[in-house]
C-alpha cells in the first residue's frame, strides 16, 4: 500500500535535507470481508538510516484500518510522526501475478498524518507537506484530496482505489508494493511485487 510508503519515504528525505450493478449477494459478500484477513496484524520494527517505523492493518468485516508509526531511533521506542488511512478492501480471488497473489483492492475513506515533535512539524512546514504550513505538535492533518509526497504524485481521494496483491502463510501477511510500471491505480496496472516487510498475526 502506497499511503504508508509515501509519507514514511517523503519523511524520511524531508530530514535527511532539513536536519456495473452488483447484486445483492456480491453485497453481502462485500460486506463480510475477505475471511483471511480479519483481525489485527503488525509488522517488526523496521529499520532504516537510523530511524525505524511499526506498520499495523486491522480488517473488520470489509473495513480495514492502517497505522504507520515512525521512530527517531531504532528501536521503535521514540515516536516522531505518524500516517494512518482507512477504507474498506474488496478481493480475494486469484490475482494473475505472481502466482501466490490474491486481489487486494483498498477503497480510500480518510487519511491523516500527525506530527509528534516540534522539530518534525518545522520541518513539515519548511516543505508546506500536504499543501500545509501550519502543522502543530500532535494534531492531525487531512490528507485526503491533498499532494503528500513526490511532486509528480496524485491527490488520494474519497473512493480513489489502489489495486494491490496480498498473500497469507501461516501467520504471515505480505502486501503488494508499486512500482514505476504497476502502480496501482487502475486494475490493468495491479500490483505485481510484495513489499520485503511481512505482518505478523496478532
Amino acid at each position: 500500500m502506497r499511503v504508508h510508503r509515501m509519507f514514511h519515504f517523503t519523511i524520511m528525505g524531508i530530514l535527511m535535507v532539513s536536519c456495473g450493478k452488483k447484486s445483492k449477494s456480491d453485497d453481502t459478500a462485500a460486506s463480510a470481508g475477505i475471511a483471511e484477513l480479519q483481525g489485527t496484524w503488525v509488522t517488526g520494527c523496521v529499520v532504516s538510516a537510523k530511524q525505524s517505523s511499526k506498520t499495523t492493518y486491522v480488517f473488520s468485516a470489509a473495513k480495514a484500518t492502517g497505522t504507520t508509526q515512525n521512530f527517531s531511533d531504532t528501536t521503535c521506542t521514540t515516536q516522531s510522526y505518524s500516517g494512518s488511512w482507512s477504507g474498506t478492501v474488496t478481493g480475494g480471488d486469484a490475482a494473475s501475478t505472481p502466482a501466490d497473489a490474491k486481489k487486494f483492492d483498498f477503497t480510500y475513506a480518510t487519511i491523516s498524518y500527525i506530527a509528534n515533535t516540534a522539530a518534525i512539524a518545522t520541518s513539515l512546514n519548511s516543505v508546506k507537506l500536504c499543501e500545509y504550513s501550519d502543522w502543530v505538535v500532535n494534531v492531525a492533518k487531512d490528507g485526503i484530496g491533498k499532494k503528500c509526497g513526490a511532486t509528480t504524485d496524485e491527490a488520494i481521494n474519497v473512493g480513489t482505489v489502489q489495486y494491490s496483491i496480498y498473500k497469507v502463510v501461516g501467520t504471515k501477511l505480505s502486501v503488494g508494493v508499486e512500482d514505476t510500471t504497476n502502480t496501482g491505480k487502475t486494475d490493468a496496472l495491479r500490483e505485481k511485487a510484495f513489499e520485503a516487510d511481512t505482518y505478523t498475526k496478532q
